[in-house]
């Protein structure tokens, strides 16, 4: 999917990955590609969000982070990834969030990748993939728990 000569083209439409810990705690990170309007091109946004702390505007990701990024989740294996299925809940228990990992991709042509499963079940290199998604975010930890 990455194409290392074309980064402009590479840098995907959005991006989203968030993993719901233990509680009710959880952390998201969620990228848009600017949109046009009346105005002319809308801001670039990269955002982290976690529970009981306030949101953060991230700095934006310059070219040559995006390409590090791609070609490192390339390298990782992200795109094998398969989604499992998350466990039904036991509704007598007072945690009614399952702990769960996400990841969606969607790029400008119209191509999705998406994947998520239990927090316990992460994908092989799931800890490399949060450090290389904590580098594109400027150094803001992903993953920690």
């Amino acid at each position: 999917m990455f194409n290392g000569k074309d980064i402009q083209r590479s840098i995907p439409d959005e991006l989203r990955a968030a993993l719901f810990h233990r509680g009710q705690d959880w952390e998201e990170v969620y990228w848009y590609r600017p949109d046009e309007d009346e105005d002319g091109p809308v801001d670039r946004h990269m955002s982290y969000s976690r529970r009981r702390k306030a949101n953060k505007e991230l700095p934006v990701p310059s070219a040559e982070a995006w390409s590090r990024f791609l070609a490192r989740i390339e390298e990782i294996g992200v795109f094998a990834w398969e989604s499992k299925e998350v466990p039904e809940i036991d509704r007598d228990v007072t945690d009614l969030s399952p702990r769960v990992w996400e990841f969606e991709i969607v790029y400008q042509d119209g191509s999705r990748f998406e994947a998520s499963g239990p927090a316990d079940e992460r994908p092989p290199r799931f800890d490399e993939f949060c450090a290389a998604l904590s580098e594109l975010m400027g150094g803001q930890e992903f993953g920690a728990g």
